[in-house]
């Protein structure tokens, strides 16, 4: 080395520093605009299904679930696929469109209130959240019956929904939300066309470049949702489809901003003795509570499979205590409801749907010691009616309200 350069070394050197020292200061403002996604960056499993559980978890499945989902999967083959009708159509898709269920009283009997919680208006355009309920139910279902069966009319039927509501031109959903009511009612029909995208992603019935449109998709609508919040069950499950999309297309970003979203909720939502503080003034406070409870236990679920550090994280803080508390109480009032609807000669399960109680298998599997088994009467709303540990099929579809008409509404 000459004089010259030995005198230039320290001014390279300090160069060399000050770079490092700028890319460092880029480094600290990136993770302070990705917020969780610097700490919640989880390797996904490379392969799918990875959202909910794998196929050997949805291959368990007891001789009356399975004929039950044949049944619907063989129903759901002779219609035609559903899509949304309520809205104008733009480049973008096809915008969501419902009315209020519980707004308008007083345009149909000239009496007031006008919003009237926990009653639906018949008056009241409920098209597209009939036919994202369908079209979710009825992708879930023939995704699961192709996995059971290996027959690929079930898997085509399956991916033929989630063509008309996701992706087909002609009739797909534009991928936002659209109104307030929107925001519930999407968020609680389209975790099912997670699952069943999950279920086919990896086997062979997609064209060319569907699995990525469908990525995309989902992917947008999951990043339209970081752009409102509520603060009871609709939270929840705004939680959980940030979640579950994030999974499902492997975008730690859009996995990180639910699960923020889960951690606020839990700790906002449930007090110290489990009581789901925000829906108890609501017209059905014990639906509303299970409402609530079914997206906090399917993102747990989701959470348990895409990375085992960011679960630890809740196991040791005090939300696991709320939510196993929560979990815990509304499991023995809905075992308290189901004796006695027996003891009164009534239907076990109150008339609801699986999916209204099938959640508390899946907190079951996940936390024995909170959550008590349920009755070993196999007709119970949450028994012989759940597929395999992950309680497949009752979840992920809204759960209907006690106070409702025929119609449902999720709120």
């Amino acid at each position: 080395m000459n004089g010259a350069a030995g005198r230039a070394l320290p001014s390279v050197v300090w160069g060399v520093i000050a770079l490092a020292v700028l890319l460092c200061v880029w480094l600290l403002l990136r993770s302070g605009r990705q917020g969780a996604e610097a700490v919640i960056m989880h390797p996904f499993a490379p392969s799918h299904p990875r959202v909910y559980a794998d196929n050997a978890a949805a291959s368990s499945v007891g001789p009356q679930a399975r004929a039950e989902l044949i049944d619907r999967a063989d129903r759901a083959l002779a219609r035609e696929p559903r899509i949304p009708l309520g809205g104008e159509t733009t480049a973008a898709g096809r915008l969501y469109r419902t009315d209020p269920p519980y707004a308008g009283w007083t345009r149909v009997d000239g009496r007031s209130p006008d919003y009237r919680d926990g009653r639906i208006n018949p008056a009241a355009d409920r098209r597209d959240y009939e036919a994202a309920t369908a079209a979710g139910r009825e992708a879930r279902d023939l995704g699961l019956a192709g996995v059971l069966t290996g027959e690929r009319r079930y898997l085509s039927g399956s991916r033929d929904r989630l063509r008309a509501w996701c992706l087909d031109p002609a009739t797909a959903m534009a991928p936002r939300f659209t109104t307030p009511q929107s925001r519930i009612e999407i968020c609680v029909t389209v975790p099912a066309m997670i699952l069943a995208a999950d279920l086919l992603w990896d086997l062979p019935v997609w064209d060319e470049g569907e699995r990525e449109r469908l990525a995309v998709w989902f992917a947008d609508l999951a990043r339209d949702a970081r752009g409102w919040s509520r603060d009871n069950n609709q939270e929840a499950w705004r939680a959980h489809l940030m979640t579950a999309a994030g999974a499902l297309v492997g975008d730690a970003g859009i996995y990180a901003d639910g699960i923020r979203a889960h951690r606020a909720a839990l700790d906002a939502q449930i007090d110290d003795d489990g009581v789901l503080v925000r829906e108890q003034r609501r017209s059905d406070a014990r639906g509303y509570t299970r409402l609530a409870l079914q997206a906090f236990t399917l993102t747990e679920a989701v959470r348990r499979r895409a990375g085992a550090e960011d679960a630890a994280a809740l196991e040791a803080g005090p939300a696991k205590a709320r939510l196993t508390a929560a979990l815990g109480l509304c499991a023995r009032n809905e075992i308290a409801a189901a004796e006695a609807g027996a003891a009164a000669g009534e239907d076990s399960g109150d008339g609801t749907e699986a999916g209204d109680t099938g959640f508390l298998v899946l907190a079951g599997v996940l936390w024995p010691e909170a959550v008590p088994p349920p009755p070993g009467d196999p007709g119970n709303a949450w028994s012989d009616r759940v597929l395999g540990p992950v309680a497949f099929h009752t979840q992920c579809a809204p759960v209907r309200n006690h106070a409702a008409t025929s119609k449902g509404d999720p709120r």
